[in-house]
């Protein structure tokens, strides 16, 4: 059985500063060997345009099995 990439995406659970509501911010297509340092320099320029506290961090990536 061959194991295969298929996609990822990352999702940054962010605070919003006013309502104090969680805020999910998905991003698609990313990058199949993705870095953890991109996707923590990703997150703090998110928090920058936002001023929303990064509270957690999601990568999640799918794989497919064929035979």
């Amino acid at each position: 059985m061959n194991k295969v990439w298929d996609k990822s995406k990352v999702v940054y659970k962010m605070i919003t500063k006013e309502d104090e509501k969680v805020v999910n911010r998905s991003f698609a297509n990313v990058i199949e060997d993705v870095s953890d340092a991109q996707i923590t320099e990703f997150g703090s320029i998110l928090k920058t345009l936002t001023s929303d506290n990064l509270e957690k961090t999601e990568l999640i990536a799918q794989t497919r099995y064929y035979a």
